[in-house]
């Protein structure tokens, strides 16, 4: 009888704002591995009723000591630099901090503060929603509206090199903050292994979250991630630049390169998709170029009104490889 392994699992307090090389790793697992990784919300759980309520983006990470955890890392037994680590999203529960997902704003944060802003002040607001089954209560001024659950993973890690960083920001190297609505279950990313043992954290799952995510929040929420990490060796990965995404339909290319402009990280995810097709799928430069400017289909994760949180993806119907 084949034996079969019991799913490892990370826990809630194996977490930390930060990534890098000198962090220890949660656990460490064989290629191949299922893990079940439980998160955090963005606020460390520490937001749960709807008073509480802050007049800038330093104020709560004052209040929470420090800004977006990530659980992890896991180590990955044989992954070097120059690998790829493939985590393939099995399935995401939310709401595992008492059915709660949490939204807000805060003066001058997100996508239409000055001098974009609808009003001279947007006001600090925050909305504790529930979660009932597959859909979240969102609270108007006047009703609630039925919101539907679309879980994914706002961001997710392979270990900086040589520098331990934030893990509320984003490298094109190794992903991280990306809030990429695509990255559900069903889903796999491609992440680039920098350190030994390739060290993945994920965190700051999302209920739901509108493209752009034009308020600076979206559904925050405690989560169960459930995933698969399998190790692609060097020779054999098909990975350029950019972080890749992958579902049963499409692949996708990340443009994450952090203080960029939105519009530069487009276009490095375009470039990324044009030299995969061209390289790994035996296209004409050109007829790649030309092909995505015809299908190529472009999501947009962040649009916020400063230039260091952009990122957006490029993917493509799988039906043009054939």
């Amino acid at each position: 009888m084949t034996k079969i392994e019991p799913i490892a699992r990370v826990r809630r307090d194996q977490c930390s704002y930060f990534v890098g090389p000198d962090i220890p790793p949660a656990i460490e697992i064989d290629p191949g591995r299922e893990v079940v990784v439980e998160t955090k919300d963005c606020f460390s759980g520490a937001v749960t009723d709807n008073g509480q309520r802050f007049d800038s983006g330093m104020d709560y990470v004052t209040a929470f000591h420090g800004s977006l955890p990530v659980s992890g890392p896991i180590a990955v037994k044989g992954a070097v630099r120059g690998d790829v680590l493939a985590v393939r999203v099995l399935d995401i529960r939310v709401g595992m901090d008492e059915g709660r997902a949490v939204t807000m704003t805060l003066p001058f944060f997100g996508g239409l503060r000055n001098p974009h802003a609808l009003v001279p002040d947007l006001g600090p607001d925050t909305r504790v929603c529930r979660i009932h089954g597959d859909v979240i209560d969102f609270p108007l001024k006047d009703r609630i509206v039925r919101l539907p659950v679309r879980p994914m993973i706002g961001t997710i890690w392979s270990a900086p090199a040589r520098e331990k960083r934030f893990a509320n920001v984003h490298t094109a190297l190794n992903c991280g903050n990306i809030d990429c609505p695509e990255l559900g279950p069903g889903t796999t990313i491609y992440l680039l292994v920098t350190s030994p043992g390739g060290m993945v954290s994920l965190g700051d799952v999302h209920a739901c979250m509108g493209d752009g995510e034009i308020s600076g929040m979206a559904m925050e929420t405690a989560a169960d991630v459930h995933v698969r990490i399998d190790l692609v060796k060097r020779e054999e990965s098909r990975y350029l630049g950019c972080p890749q995404i992958e579902s049963e339909r499409t692949i996708a290319s990340v443009g994450c390169h952090f203080g960029q402009q939105l519009g530069e990280n487009v276009k490095a995810a375009f470039r990324d998709m044009v030299m995969r097709l061209h390289r790994f799928y035996g296209f004409d430069l050109v007829d790649a170029y030309e092909l995505l400017g015809q299908v190529g289909e472009v999501r947009v994760h962040q649009a916020l009104s400063f230039d260091n949180f952009n990122a957006a993806s490029v993917k493509l119907d799988k039906r043009y490889l054939a």
